[in-house]
């Protein structure tokens, strides 16, 4: 292939490299020193089967430990045993076969019972061994050709005899089933699963290794159905289509590169190949590419060994006479540096990679028998309270770490050994919960006691745990179980059951949260319940509950409790106020599926949501002029005339990080390998402005509604716009000492005089009618005197400003013994309209009702 310039397609992940730790270390003493390191995988992940020198096959579990009865002994040196050539899983993780040179039976292990059993083959010289990916076979070839096809599920055996003429040295099974081997021969045959040959072809050269693979012909292959068989011979790499199997591709490479020692397909028709001289290359398969090199570089000074690519974390590693070189094939190629896992002060070469099938855990083999493990990817989970992060920093450690101290050289971490892989975690105030399907364990989280104070085991697979200081609140099968952590002096627990039938609920719970005095949860039925956690109150808060008409998703409560975030199952959010039952709409909230919700824990007003991409950060008003109000944010503009415009927009997170906390605009996220890192909230100001930072802070202040920084921000700048600007967004959330002290630095005296005669009111309807009416907005503002405390205000309103058609309509119901003045006063301005009929109306109406009541003020 001809060398293409470099495109984009993979980088040296160097940030992977220094954050991967060390999980484990299986010594020589385990499996001899001299001859090469083998191990494998089981399909789940969960065990590792090693072998080495001493011809002994061990079984560890994915801490590094080995488990009981997970010893595979072969035959030994002294016995005429020889080392051993392959040890595999079958594909349901349930067997591991073990090859030993010179020794005709294969050895079975059973994960049931820990037990091995030994299959004759009544071969001489197994030199090949491979599981069927999708079935219960078992191939065995010989250094004479012949082949053993084995069923572990009727114990059936099929032998083939000259199946080659000469020595079987590889094979692949396929998705179909069908086996592809190469000998010494140079011939390929392709078998069905009873050892049936189906094709056979004669090559130039003895095919080193062979691989089945899905080319992806320009997006026509979306069901990943296999489409080639690329086979290894020596320097070059023999490409067969499987539907044209008579007109097979070969590509040769430069000499310098070597022979080629592994190679492997990995996203949609690109395959790595490994050379002795050291050098990793990246081809495509695809049709207009195929031919080409897309990245060439020598990783190791003069031999490599090995090549392992995780399709779960889009990683390569290889190991040479330099250590272990990983690569990133996320983001595209970039020049790779020399850096990796050095491993020469534990003695010898790595010979021998491999990842784990969920990715997480890179395995090395080195030439003095050691295998080392280390922990390159991390299940995302997290807890947090307040600004307390919990999160899984090893398999089975759980770190606490105050985000606020992150960038101190001298923070506190606290770490909590625990007994499982958590597949959640929550932190209270002194506990830390961990759990696993339907089982959690609660642990204390203090300085110097994380002991495991309680076990639970709940009905049903836990989908949340909350905590605090004293309570856990579960979320299993629609239920919420709310219980005391620990138990009291008299040894017992306050426990109790939501939705509690007792009480008439109905419904199922579908969220939970919990503060340090309040619990939460949401159901089907669309209700919203808080719960008072108060060791002498325990009770219900019926009066705070939240209805709504469409069932609740998820519920994100601020510290205290008072206000909350209600995701509903049609991805719509509210701002919910126990207090009032309002529900304040989220504008232009997210239309994917949202992941998480966070209250800055500083900036009480600002909540930011993360939906799995973006960002979008909302600033919430409980008080303005139109009542309570949520905003999203984005680039704020000013006119000359201090006229506010802002265009909502949200802001891409770094791809694999989960936010878990904010803190003044600072966000704490965790990564793929478990770290955690801040990153600064998006900034919000005028594009063209960002170089002023003072004009920058101004805008992002106003738009946070942090008045009194915006202020100190305006006196730099003192420009008129922004004096105005600060004016109307003072007047919007109706902050009137604020506007007093803008208005004076404006010199508006009238304005100053009219918002000091109203700033005593502390009715906000009342208030906000006031600001609309300084703004000559009547109509809301008589809409807001209405729904004040003195709806009278509205009426003199309209009789000040002479709209007496109104103010007759008002007094009507507001102040009936004003209407005979007012209809006077109607029918006077009527008159000067030279409207006399209806002027004269208006007076015998005055008239009619003075008579009346004159009558009615007698008859008393």
């Amino acid at each position: 292939p001809t060398l293409k310039a470099p495109r984009g397609l993979c980088r040296t992940l160097a940030s992977a490299v220094g954050t991967m730790r060390k999980l484990f270390k299986i010594g020589p003493e385990e499996s001899g020193t001299g001859g090469a390191i083998l191990f494998s995988w089981q399909p789940e992940g969960n065990f590792l089967a090693t072998a080495g020198a001493n011809g002994v096959v061990s079984i560890w579990d994915r801490h590094g430990e080995k488990i009981q009865g997970g010893e595979i002994e072969c035959t030994s040196r002294q016995l005429g045993g020889g080392p051993i050539l392959a040890v595999e899983w079958d594909c349901m993780g349930e067997t591991v076969a073990v090859l030993q040179e010179a020794n005709g039976d294969i050895m079975l292990w059973d994960i049931k019972d820990r037990q091995t059993i030994r299959l004759e083959t009544n071969l001489q010289n197994p030199s090949f061994l491979k599981w069927s990916k999708i079935g219960p076979e078992l191939a065995v070839g010989t250094a004479k050709g012949n082949l053993l096809i084995y069923n572990k599920d009727n114990r059936k055996k099929i032998p083939v005899m000259g199946k080659h003429p000469k020595k079987i040295t590889c094979g692949v099974w396929s998705m179909s089933n069908t086996l592809a081997m190469g000998s010494e021969d140079k011939c390929l045959t392709i078998s069905d699963s009873e050892g049936e040959t189906s094709q056979q072809r004669d090559m130039k050269h003895p095919p080193k290794g062979m691989c089945f693979a899905a080319q992806q012909l320009d997006g026509n292959n979306d069901e990943g159905l296999e489409t080639h068989l690329s086979i290894n011979m020596g320097y070059s790499l023999l490409l067969y289509e499987l539907k044209d199997p008579d007109n097979p591709l070969e590509l040769a490479f430069q000499a310098k590169y070597g022979q080629i020692v592994e190679h492997l397909w990995f996203d949609e028709g690109y395959i790595m190949l490994g050379f002795d001289n050291g050098y990793l290359v990246v081809i495509s398969t695809k049709m207009q590419e195929i031919g080409e090199e897309l990245y060439s570089a020598r990783f190791h000074q003069s031999t490599l060994y090995d090549v392992a690519f995780s399709p779960v974390m889009k990683l390569a590693a290889c190991a040479g006479d330099t250590g272990v070189k990983l690569v990133d094939c996320n983001n595209g190629f970039e020049n790779l540096k020399p850096d990796g896992i050095d491993l020469s002060g534990e003695g010898g070469q790595a010979t021998k990679v491999g990842w784990s099938p969920d990715g997480q855990i890179l395995t090395v083999g080195t030439t003095t028998g050691h295998i080392h493990a280390f922990l390159a990817r991390m299940r995302i989970v997290h807890g947090h309270s307040g600004a307390q992060v919990a999160y899984l920093s090893s398999l089975r450690e759980v770190s606490v770490v105050d985000v606020r101290q992150m960038d101190m050289v001298n923070r506190q971490l606290l770490k909590i050994p625990v007994t499982i892989e958590p597949q959640f975690i929550a932190l209270g105030a002194m506990h830390c919960a961990v759990g696993i399907n339907n089982r959690v364990y609660y642990h204390r989280c203090l300085p110097k006691d994380t002991t495991l104070v309680d076990e639970q085991e709940y009905v049903g697979r836990v989908e949340k745990v909350c905590i605090n200081e004293r309570y856990a609140a579960v979320l299993a099968q629609g239920t919420v179980i709310l219980h005391e952590i620990e138990a009291g002096h008299n040894g017992s627990r306050q426990r109790r059951t939501f939705p509690d039938t007792a009480d008439g609920d109905t419904g199922r719970a579908t969220c939970v949260a919990v503060t340090p005095t309040l619990m939460v949860y949401g159901t089907d039925q669309g209700a919203v319940e808080f719960f008072l956690l108060d060791s002498k109150e325990w009770a219900m808060l019926s009066g705070a509950t939240l209805r709504h008409s469409t069932p609740i998703k998820a519920l994100y409560p601020n510290p205290s409790g008072t206000r909350v975030v209600v995701v509903d199952s049609s991805n719509n959010a509210y701002l919910g106020n126990p207090v009032t039952a309002e529900m304040t709409p989220f504008p232009q909230f997210p239309t994917q599926s949202v992941k998480h919700v966070m209250w800055d824990i500083n900036d009480s007003n600002v909540v930011m949501v993360w939906d799995s991409r973006d960002i979008h950060t909302y600033v919430y008003a409980p008080t303005t002029k139109w009542g309570p109000m949520v905003s999203k944010l984005g680039p704020v503009e000013i006119s000359a005339g201090g006229e506010i415009s802002m265009r909502p927009e949200s802001t891409p997170l770094p791809a694999n990080h989960w936010p878990i906390v904010a803190t003044s605009g600072v966000i704490t996220c965790q990564d793929s390998s478990g770290n955690l890192q801040n990153m600064d909230a998006p900034t919000y100001g005028s594009a063209d402005q960002r170089s002023n930072k003072q004009h920058l802070q101004f805008t992002q202040k106003l738009a946070l509604l942090q008045l009194k920084e915006a202020w100190n921000a305006a006196l730099v700048l003192d420009g008129r716009a922004y004096w105005l600007a600060l004016s109307n967004k003072a007047m919007e959330v109706m902050d009137i000492n604020m506007a007093i002290r803008v208005y004076r630095e404006l010199g508006d005296a009238g304005m100053v005089m009219g918002l000091e005669r109203i700033m005593h009111y502390e009715d906000k309807n009342l208030l906000a009618g006031h600001i609309a009416l300084l703004y000559d907005d009547y109509n809301k503002a008589q809409e807001l005197f209405l729904a004040s405390t003195r709806p009278v205000t509205a009426l003199e309103m309209r009789r000040d400003l002479l709209h007496w058609d109104q103010a007759l309509k008002l007094a009507h119901t507001l102040a009936p013994q004003q209407v005979p003045d007012i209809s006077v006063q109607f029918a006077r301005q009527m008159e000067f309209k030279g409207e006399y009929e209806s002027a004269l109306e208006k007076f015998e109406s005055a008239l009619n009702t003075l008579t009346n009541e004159e009558e009615a003020a007698g008859a008393g």
